[in-house]
Order: C-alpha cells, then sequence, then structure tokens
C-alpha cells in the first residue's frame, strides 16, 4: 500500500486495504496511517479525518486506536487547508489521550491561532509547550510576534523577541521585518530605524534587498508602505517635522511621486501636532508631485522645502 501511495495511486491502494478486511486480515495501525496519509496526499482530509473515528471504534470491539502519526498527519493536512479549528481540535484530542505531542504539532496549532487572530489563545499553547521541555523554533515565535504586532502589542512583542535572543535562536528579515513594522506602528520609530540600520550593516536584508526595495516601492505608489506609517508617527510627534520630511525625501529621491494618500497622511499628521501653518503650506503645495527644471533634467520638489521655506 505504501508503495501504490507513493505512486500517487491512493484508490488502489484504498482497495487493498478494503480486500484486507473482506478477507478477515485486520488492518493495525502503520496501515491505516498509510491510507490516512494517501487522502491528504490527494485533499481528501475529511475521509482521513473518518479512518481517525474508526480507528478509534474498531470495527470489530477491538481499539486499534490512532497514534500521534495519526493526528500529525492529518493535523498537517488541515493545517495547509486554512482549516485552524480542525487542526486545534485534534491537538486537544492529542492531549485528552495522553499522547505526547510532539514540536511540529504545537508549531501548527500556535501559528494558525496567530493567522485567526487568537493571539492569547496562541501563547497559551506556546508556554504548554515549553512547559512540556519542548523548545520552540523561529516559526513560532515569529508567528506570534505578527500576531502581536497586528494587535499593536509592542511591549508583547519585544518580550517575545528578547526571549529568542536569550535562547540563541538566530533571527532572520521576517522577525526584524515583524520587529520594524511593529515599532513603528507602536510609534516607536526611533528603535524601528536603529533595527534597520543593524539589518544593513549586518547583511540581514542582503539575500532580498532588491525584491524588499521592489515590493517598497510598489507599495509607496499604493500609498500604504510601512516606511510612511513612520513618518505619520514622527510628524505628529512635532519636534520631528525635519525626520518625517526626510523619509518622505527617501521616495521622492527614487524619482517617485507621493500619493494624494500619503499628502493626505502626512496632513492631518501635521495638523494633529499642532502644526497646521505646515500643513496647510503642504496642502497647497506642489512638494513631492511637481517638477524642478534644471539643465533638461527631472527633478521632483522635496519635501524639505516645506521647512526651509
Amino acid at each position: 500500500m505504501n508503495g501504490l501511495i507513493n505512486a500517487d495511486m491512493v484508490e488502489s491502494a484504498v482497495k487493498v486495504f478494503e480486500a484486507m478486511r473482506e478477507v478477515n486480515v485486520r488492518p493495525d495501525s502503520f496501515s491505516y496511517n498509510t491510507v490516512i496519509k494517501g487522502y491528504c496526499k490527494v485533499g481528501k482530509t475529511r475521509k482521513a479525518l473518518e479512518m481517525i473515528r474508526e480507528m478509534e471504534a474498531g470495527d470489530d470491539g477491538r481499539n486499534v486506536g490512532p497514534d500521534k502519526v495519526s493526528y500529525m498527519t492529518v493535523m498537517q493536512a488541515c493545517y495547509g487547508e486554512g482549516d485552524v479549528d480542525c487542526c486545534v481540535s485534534l491537538y486537544h484530542e492529542m492531549n485528552e489521550k495522553g499522547l505526547v505531542v510532539p514540536p511540529h504539532a504545537y508549531s501548527l496549532v500556535v501559528c494558525g491561532l496567530c493567522r485567526q487572530g487568537k493571539v492569547v489563545e496562541g501563547l497559551n499553547v506556546f508556554e504548554e509547550m515549553r512547559r512540556d521541555s519542548c523548545r520552540a523554533n523561529k516559526a513560532v515565535y515569529t508567528a506570534l510576534i505578527y500576531g502581536y504586532e497586528k494587535t499593536g502589542n509592542v511591549d508583547g512583542t519585544m518580550r517575545l523577541f528578547e526571549r529568542m535572543r536569550q535562547e540563541g535562536i538566530k533571527l532572520d528579515e521576517v522577525t526584524y521585518g515583524a520587529i520594524v513594522n511593529g515599532l513603528c506602528k507602536g510609534g516607536r520609530v526611533e528603535e524601528a530605524l536603529g533595527y534597520l540600520e543593524f539589518c544593513k550593516e549586518n547583511g540581514v536584508m542582503a539575500r532580498r534587498v532588491d525584491e524588499v526595495e521592489k515590493l517598497f516601492y510598489e507599495k509607496v505608489d499604493k500609498g500604504c508602505p510601512r516606511i510612511l506609517i513612520a513618518i505619520m508617527h514622527l510628524s505628529m510627534d512635532g519636534v520631528k517635522v525635519k525626520e518625517a520630511c526626510k523619509l518622505a525625501d527617501g521616495i521622492v529621491d527614487k524619482g517617485r511621486e507621493i500619493s494624494g494618500k500619503v499628502r493626505t497622511l502626512i496632513i492631518n499628521a501635521l495638523r494633529k501636532a499642532g502644526n497646521a501653518d505646515l500643513a496647510i503650506r503642504l496642502m497647497y503645495s506642489k512638494i513631492g508631485i511637481e517638477h524642478d527644471w534644471m539643465h533638461s533634467l527631472k527633478k521632483r520638489v522635496k519635501f524639505q522645502t516645506l521647512i526651509d521655506s
């Protein structure tokens, strides 16, 4: 059966499985798990789940009993299909039956819950994981960090970040990206910029610089890049308008036009910070939009002129 499953001949494997029962050959857990693997491989997760229930019941009263392989195979399939609720339910079943929950099962549940925005529940499972002496990997920490970042819990984000560093887990561009974004949303822009500088100096994002830059400017065109959150918070500070203009000019220097949505965001931030005069001046100017013509070269007007004028 395993050979048939590996050859993507799932239906044939199921027929062999049924034939075994017809001649009173009792399938063992390995046979069941092979069929479960086959069903999950072709996207028939519900069928795989039915096999687990059949293992629990036993055709002749003798309970084969699903093991951790049975559960893990179906959990992984459920997670891949986005059925987090089923994944969590199977995790609880494993606990109730006293089965050893492998680290990967914890990872699926934590990441799934965070994907649904259930960060507190994800954190509870994370703590259960640690109590069971399972070491959390980078994916689990990053999922929780992203979850906290989405809810605006910067302190929670940074606590997890520190735990990662203390446990010696190597941080990558994904983790640092979540940290920077969370700090920006929380108004802690100077810290965010500090981490960005650290990434540049240590080549954390070296392999993805071109990709990140391209994506960044695609978002600039749509008026919703992460860096604009930093611009907003800097502008609202009231004391750091120069820094805000410097960040906006970073976009202008790339020859990009600042969209109306972004201009409105900065104008509103200036107004709320008590800089009404600068907000009005920006509103009626062509900064970031209009071109200066110098020696036949096109040059966009920078935000710095807002302060210098």
